[in-house]
């Protein structure tokens, strides 16, 4: 397969993630698409020594939102990223 037909596909299926990935983050709860804004910003834009500080005020905040929506899947799997980028 030569390289000229790759590029369209490629760009195809990464559109379509973005689509997926958008359609999905739609369907979050307020405060469970709020922490997985701030943890984004923390890990990626943050300086690696503020990292865990900011982290662990996260994770508070993100038991919180675990224990307000005890029957959301998204918000215990959104604490669940939260403590483990703690490791």
């Amino acid at each position: 397969m030569n390289r000229s037909c790759r590029k369209p596909r490629i760009f195809s299926a990464l559109g379509l993630c973005m689509i997926a990935g958008a359609g999905w983050a739609a369907g979050l709860p307020p405060q469970v698409a709020q922490l997985q804004d701030r943890w984004a910003v923390i890990t990626y834009q943050l300086p690696k020594p503020q990292r865990v500080v900011a982290l662990e005020a996260l994770a508070q905040q993100s038991d919180q939102v675990r224990h307000a929506l005890p029957d959301d899947a998204d918000a215990l799997i959104w604490d669940g990223i939260v403590r483990s980028s703690l490791a």
